[in-house]
């Protein structure tokens, strides 16, 4: 499943940030901890998150190349800048796939997948992994005030997930071609 590529960073900061203290200090969430101390637009401005796999264009490392084995929301050792993914790796990848979805058309995409892993369609398709549901319901969350999402914080993102943009076109063309959506 991918996501808008705004969408995906504004929502991971907001479930960083709702983590309980004391869940981040006995996990070690250095994230988490980064997310509570900065605004969210200097979140995204730090190297250590300008240049960490999993927000840097991660859609993109994640279909391109090969995934670090640590930790994602650990303190990474090595704060190199990251080369850009290979974008029509990631799209080869993409194309290979039996199916893909779109979180933007979650209930079409999860028949898709269904459909061509040939399973049933459930007749409902709850969703689970929405923040004002998790933080209800586990008790290292909690709800914080969400910060307003300005039009600096959105270029400081695009910047953060230009090549993901051009996978998430790329890919939602070819999800409404695959499956004849209009």
């Amino acid at each position: 499943m991918l996501r808008n590529p705004v969408d995906r960073l504004v929502s991971l900061y907001r479930f960083q940030k709702s983590h309980r203290d004391d869940v981040i200090e006995k996990e070690g969430l250095r994230l988490a901890r980064l997310a509570r101390n900065h605004s969210m637009r200097d979140f995204f401005t730090l190297e250590e998150i300008q240049n960490h796999p999993s927000i840097n264009n991660a859609m993109t490392r994640m279909l391109s190349e090969r995934v670090p084995s640590w930790r994602w929301e650990s303190k990474r050792e090595d704060l190199e800048v990251l080369p850009l993914p290979d974008l029509e790796v990631a799209f080869k990848n993409l194309e290979k796939m039996r199916a893909f979805g779109l979180m933007e058309r979650y209930e079409s995409s999860v028949k898709h997948l269904f459909g061509s892993l040939g399973l049933p369609i459930p007749d409902e398709i709850p969703r689970k992994m929405v923040m004002e549901i998790i933080v209800d319901e586990d008790p290292g969350l909690y709800r914080v005030e969400q910060e307003p999402l300005t039009n600096e914080v959105i270029q400081i993102i695009e910047q953060l997930t230009d090549i993901d943009s051009q996978l998430y076109a790329k890919a939602e063309s070819l999800f409404c071609k695959r499956y004849e959506i209009h």
